[in-house]
């Protein structure tokens, strides 16, 4: 009984059992291949990975050179945590609207 109710909650859900609540439909002709959008989404996710070490580094540098006395590391340790929870967004986007797809070994 248990293994039913398992097959019947996976048979209303997209492509490898994502969870979301579409199909995703099958490429459109002329559409962009997937490798197409391989370079730019792995180049922009690097970028951001960057900005978020970059803005980390940054509050290291501010907290040595201020000891406290502003709020400049409170605010690059802000914008890293915004950068961070951006990219966790983008990449849950970019995977709902079909851009990106987990890697089946």
């Amino acid at each position: 009984a248990r293994a039913r109710q398992r097959a019947a909650a996976r048979i209303g859900r997209g492509v490898r059992g994502s969870g979301f609540l579409h199909r995703r439909a099958p490429p459109a002709a002329g559409a962009p291949k997937r490798c197409d959008t391989d370079i730019g989404m792995k180049t922009f996710i690097a970028l951001a990975f960057v900005g978020i070490l970059v803005a980390l580094g940054s509050a290291l540098v501010f907290l040595m050179r201020d000891k406290g006395a502003t709020n400049r590391t409170v605010n690059a340790l802000t914008l890293r945590v915004g950068l961070s929870i951006g990219l966790l967004l983008f990449i849950w986007f970019s995977y709902w609207m079909g851009w990106i797809e987990p890697r089946s070994y």
